[in-house]
């Protein structure tokens, strides 16, 4: 403060208000919710908003604590039916205790704030209005995950974001597990506090206002890049539409991509309904086949084919990590995100070092598709690895690849894939498709410079992209036909 100027913060975050000593006001005027006394808890600035609500950094007046504030929009808070479900919810959130999950301590209950509850400033009641609808939670002191990858490019390490999404879906069944929904899952939805924990937030917030029309108009579309199909064609939120959310987060954490995107609301939302994803591997060289099948299965459009319990998604991950190189544990994972910085480089270097473990088993089982592939896996990561480099000059100079060989290595993986993920096609349709043929390769011959090494690997990675294109199309004609 200087100037003999007095600043406060208004509704929008980092707007700021002065007034002179004179009390002339330059600016707009400042948010009505400043100072106010909601029970026992003080409202003390905007620290964030939403489409629903504005979130204050409040003081505990009696335990003498920061606590997170969370107010309604009076468009919200007015209705009855929002207040009710509100209480509902909080409640209902209230009682979950996960180390990742925010925790809630107060709520405004369904009645307007402050009627015959003890300690309530009433003349602030009458002055404000008695339509509020509030929840008292702790304040977590650091970004929202939105905010922490976009600073540090999680994606750079797309185990990373996996062992991200892992915890989360441990915090997410404890809360099915306690009959509870979350309906909004998104990145902006979940903190990571100063020390690497992190806080999933929000439960239940998206029920309160799907009433009255206020889905449609808006409230629920402003993320619709992660809603469920089954919700958009107008079907109730379960928890294996929790589950896609949390796959269109496992996206967008391992590529730095959204999987549906779209000029419009309505274009992205048909993307949503048809299942029209563009491949993981297509946005990031650096995602793994066994990572891009378990993101394949968490957006698949049916939700009696996607993973049946967020438990069994989490442990599809773990097997992926370990597989990579990782030791899966809250406490290692606390430590890699508090010092990103240090921790990323080291976590990097360990995934290359097992897929290059594991690309040296697969050669001696005579599995060369598999073995190219975590090749492809660390060259994405490091086009410069001697190790890798090495690796594929010995097989060119001691066991050169036949066309043939190679072909079929990619029809046997395309078709397991095909198993493994195509589980809509278990139905009563029938579909007939002609063989895969083998995919035209050029002729082996000795690498001798890093510009020929990476021309070559590039087109063995067009290929395996190329065989899993033909799968997809096989089911998108099968799609097709069904709707004709």
């Amino acid at each position: 403060m200087n100037s003999g100027a007095i600043r406060h913060r208004g509704v929008r975050v980092g707007q700021t208000l002065e007034l002179t000593k004179d009390g002339e006001v330059r600016g707009p005027p400042p948010d009505p919710m400043l100072g106010r006394r909601l029970l026992h808890y003080r409202v003390i600035e905007a620290i964030g908003q939403g489409g629903m609500s504005v979130v204050y950094r409040g003081r505990d007046e009696h335990l003498a604590r920061d606590v997170a504030i969370k107010v309604l929009h009076p468009f919200l808070a007015e209705k009855l039916e929002c207040r009710v479900r509100l209480a509902r919810e909080a409640r209902a959130v209230a009682s979950l205790e996960h180390p990742n999950i925010l925790q809630v301590f107060d709520f405004s209950g369904d009645r307007p704030a402050g009627d015959d509850q003890a300690g309530v400033d009433h003349d602030d009641v009458r002055k404000h209005g008695q339509h509020e609808g509030f929840i008292i939670a702790e304040l977590v002191k650091g970004p929202t995950l939105k905010r922490y990858c976009e600073k540090h490019g999680l994606w750079r390490v797309p185990e990373l974001g996996a062992w991200v999404v892992w915890q989360l879906l441990e915090a997410l069944q404890h809360a099915h597990d306690n009959g509870i929904v979350h309906r909004d899952l998104k990145p902006e939805n979940v903190m990571v506090r100063e020390d690497g924990t992190l806080k999933l937030m929000d439960f239940g917030i998206a029920q309160v206002a799907d009433q009255s029309g206020l889905t449609v108009t808006g409230t629920l579309l402003g993320s619709p890049a992660h809603m469920a199909p089954e919700c958009i064609d107008g079907l109730p939120a379960d928890e294996r539409s929790d589950l896609f959310s949390m796959g269109t987060v496992l996206y967008w954490m391992t590529t730095g991509s959204l999987p549906f995107e779209a000029l419009s609301p309505h274009a992205l939302l048909k993307q949503i309904v048809d299942g029209r994803c563009v491949p993981a591997q297509q946005k990031s060289s650096r995602v793994s086949d066994d990572l891009a099948r378990v993101i394949t299965r968490s957006l698949l459009t049916r939700p009696a084919d996607r993973y049946a319990s967020a438990h069994e998604f989490a442990d599809a991950l773990k097997d992926v990590l370990e597989r990579s190189g990782l030791s899966v544990d809250d406490a290692a994972l606390r430590q890699t995100l508090k010092s990103p910085a240090a921790e990323m480089p080291l976590l990097a270097a360990r995934c290359r070092s097992s897929f290059m473990d594991r690309a040296r088993k697969h050669l001696a089982d005579g599995q060369t598709a598999r073995a190219l592939a975590c090749l492809n896996r660390v060259l994405a990561d490091d086009p410069a690895d001697a190790d890798a480099r090495a690796m594929l000059d010995r097989l060119q100079v001691d066991d050169p690849v036949t066309e043939g060989e190679v072909g079929a290595d990619l029809a046997a993986a395309a078709d397991q894939q095909s198993r493994a993920l195509s589980l809509a096609a278990s139905d009563s349709r029938t579909v007939s498709t002609q063989p895969m043929t083998s995919l035209p390769l050029p002729a082996p011959f000795r690498w001798q410079t890093l510009l020929v090494g990476v021309a070559a690997l590039a087109m063995l990675t067009a290929a395996i992209v190329v065989a899993r294109a033909v799968d997809n199309a096989v089911d998108n004609a099968v799609d097709n036909a069904v709707d004709a």
